[in-house]
């Protein structure tokens, strides 16, 4: 059996976790975690906002059955998806033109900001784990501008107009990132500490991985 649902559907399949049960600061406004109600999937979201213009989204979760999920025609942010377990085919692009990219534990795809549309099939009922940083373009300036704001040419293909379509690119992650990656996990997972805390551990990880990855 096959279930199709748009982004929006999806993510209404999802309610706001108790903060106390969780051990996490119940008046942090900017640490979000959000669970499954069971009927798609079984599983868990978490949003993590470090700052104004940047977060790490952190999700784990189990479908009953193939999933296919439209995502609408948008202005996409930058962002890096890695997933850690699990296995997706994502297809991307207008009719005229379509990628498609096959993720498996230890890959990545990295968006630039632009317009783009996609469908997410995830065909195996399997446990997928998966850390998405997201930045808004002008972030991308504060990282590698010069000290005019420019961007250097290299980079220019990532930050893209919104009546364009995005730059996308898969990839195998580096093991360097890969560390990052499991530090972002147990920093607010494993740890009971209060939510600036983890904000804090999470942002010096991200910084880590941000070095590693924005050349991608």
């Amino acid at each position: 059996m096959t279930i199709s649902l748009t982004e929006h559907e999806y993510y209404e399949q999802f309610q706001e976790a108790d903060k106390k049960q969780l051990h996490l600061d119940m008046s942090d406004e900017l640490d979000v975690t959000l669970k499954s109600n069971g009927r798609v999937a079984q599983g868990w979201m978490r949003r993590i906002h470090l700052r104004e213009g940047i977060f790490i989204q952190i999700e784990k979760t189990q479908s009953r059955d193939r999933l296919l999920l439209t995502l609408p025609e948008e202005k996409r942010l930058l962002k890096w998806h890695f997933l850690l377990s699990g296995k997706q085919q994502s297809i991307h692009g207008f009719s005229h033109k379509k990628t498609s990219f096959s993720l498996g534990a230890g890959r990545y795809v990295i968006y630039g900001s632009g317009l783009t549309k996609s469908v997410e099939d995830c065909s195996e009922i399997k446990p997928i784990l998966e850390v998405t940083v997201g930045m808004q373009p002008e972030m991308l300036h504060s990282f590698v501008g010069d000290t005019s704001g420019e961007l250097p040419k290299i980079f220019n293909h990532l930050v893209r107009p919104f009546d364009r379509e995005c730059y996308k690119r898969g990839g195998e992650t580096s093991a360097m990132v890969s560390v990052v990656l499991q530090q972002i996990l147990q920093c607010p997972y494993k740890v009971r500490i209060d939510g600036a805390d983890a904000r804090g551990r999470s942002r010096r990880s991200t910084r880590r991985l941000e070095s590693g990855i924005i050349t991608a």
